[in-house]
């Protein structure tokens, strides 16, 4: 297909959305800032006639870098909890998010906001997954903060 199909997708998802003035950029490039917090980077490579989305789906701490890591390459493998989509690391290491692609070409409106929808829902589950543990690292830290700052009593 072409850019203008994707300019149409994107047109129509904007219109479904109650966003009529969603298009993309001169740079082939749009985002979808949803009520409940989600950001949605929607990117068209022209070459590859393919969206890309991504979205982060969490801070990564020091203290849960490592059992953030373990998870997200779990869920990667065979793309088992990620429903064909990935997670993965920006640039910093600092940031943990959720990337899929979308080929144009056997796209229509319906099937591409089915996929918009899918992949947001898709995000809330794994950014639920990585404050968990987040939130069980932070405790974890906390506790044992507090446990060497006691006062202690020698008997």
């Amino acid at each position: 297909m072409s850019k203008e199909n994707a300019t149409q997708l994107i047109s129509y998802l904007g219109e479904k959305l109650g966003l009529p003035e969603l298009e993309l950029d001169d740079k082939d490039y749009c985002c979808i800032f949803s009520d409940d917090g989600v950001v949605t980077n929607i990117d068209y490579y022209e070459h590859d006639d393919l969206f890309v989305m991504y979205t982060t789906i969490g801070v990564i701490s020091d203290n849960s870098r490592l059992e953030i890591f373990e998870l997200m390459l779990k869920g990667n493998f065979g793309w088992k909890d990620t429903a064909g989509a990935m997670t993965c690391v920006d640039p910093t290491g600092k940031l943990a998010l959720l990337m899929t692609d979308l080929p144009v070409a056997p796209l229509d409106g319906e099937l591409f906001c089915t996929a918009i929808e899918r992949f947001h829902s898709l995000s809330w589950a794994w950014s639920d997954k990585i404050h968990e543990i987040s939130e069980t690292s932070k405790g974890a830290v906390e506790t044992h903060q507090q446990a060497t700052s006691a006062p202690m009593i020698l008997v």
